[in-house]
């Protein structure tokens, strides 16, 4: 995927020509909807190291489809003044999201824009995200972000949340965010998504067709290795490099431990990762920001109003 920077500017000049008097704040979440399943795995899998990666891996594939997408939209725009303008924001954003993602060149990985229908990936890989576009469209986010700061800080977004009814509402579409994906974990390893049904272990791999994508490369005198999405490492042949690195690779397994490349690229180790933490922290302060602001005008008029009544 992009960072989450590159998302910002693009997406924030389409949906303001599309939706009048869209509030960008709204425009920010679409834009970070698709990598919520992502964000959560990393996090899960630092605190739960012993769930099963595969059924994960396909957990969070299904989450991060449009449908899912569209879901999760639904279940945050129960919660604006306006659900239908607010929910029309968050979906086409996130439409935006992924077919901006399905750009980039990405081994072994893409979007799902037909789920349930058809679980095939979509990727039509024009670039790398180690590339000019992304560079600029980075760049572009991040300048974007700060032009419409005045403005967004500016504008009130009202939050229903003291609405019993509007938060069982919220409350019950999670739910199906969360749980219908439980139903459908074997369709992403049956159309064989981020070649989960390859690498499984009792899989034969011998001669097997292997693409990965941004996984850790460790030279090694005894023989290169790379780890697998399941932490599993794995020998590697053909990686012309002498030192640690994140790699996409295709390639053809030789033996079931042994991959023969074809074709690899090594990725920056911080680009992607620091440009979305970045963008995650700006938003997020975008969220606080006014809310913040209004506390702290009320708390300095109480304390002011103190300090007059003690004279």
């Amino acid at each position: 995927m992009p960072n989450t920077l590159a998302h910002i500017c693009i997406q924030g000049v389409l949906t303001r020509k599309l939706i009048n008097n869209t509030d960008l704040k709204w425009v920010y979440v679409g834009c970070i909807i698709p990598d919520f399943p992502w964000i959560l795995q990393r996090a899960l899998i630092s605190f739960i190291p012993e769930l099963d990666p595969y059924s994960l891996r396909s957990y969070v594939i299904i989450q991060s489809s449009l449908l899912f997408c569209l879901v999760l939209s639904a279940g945050i725009a129960t919660l604006s003044n306006d659900f239908w303008k607010t929910f029309k924001i968050l979906g086409i954003n996130s439409f935006f999201h992924l077919f901006l993602d399905a750009f980039q060149i990405k081994f072994a990985n893409g979007v799902q824009f037909f789920v349930p229908f058809n679980w095939s990936l979509t990727n039509f890989g024009f670039f790398w995200p180690e590339s000019i576009p992304t560079y600029t469209l980075t760049i572009f986010g991040l300048t974007y972000f700060f032009i419409n700061w005045r403005y967004c800080t500016s504008t009130h977004t009202t939050l229903v949340v003291k609405s019993a009814f509007r938060i069982s509402q919220t409350a019950l579409i999670i739910m199906v965010y969360i749980f219908i994906p439980l139903l459908l974990l074997n369709f992403p390893v049956g159309s064989n998504n981020h070649f989960m049904k390859t690498l499984r272990p009792n899989h034969d791999r011998a001669g097997e067709y292997i693409e990965l994508d941004r996984r850790g490369f460790i030279p090694n005198p005894n023989g290169d290795m790379l780890n697998t999405f399941a932490n599993e490492r794995i020998g590697i042949n053909g990686i012309e490099y002498n030192k640690d690195a994140t790699v996409s690779v295709r390639g053809t397994f030789i033996s079931n431990g042994m991959i023969d490349v074809i074709e690899y690229h090594v990725h920056s180790p911080w680009f992607r990762n620091y440009a979305s933490y970045l963008g995650l922290m700006l938003i997020t302060l975008l969220w606080i920001w006014e809310p913040a602001r209004i506390r702290i005008r009320i708390f300095t008029q109480k304390l002011r109003l103190a300090i007059k009544n003690n004279k």
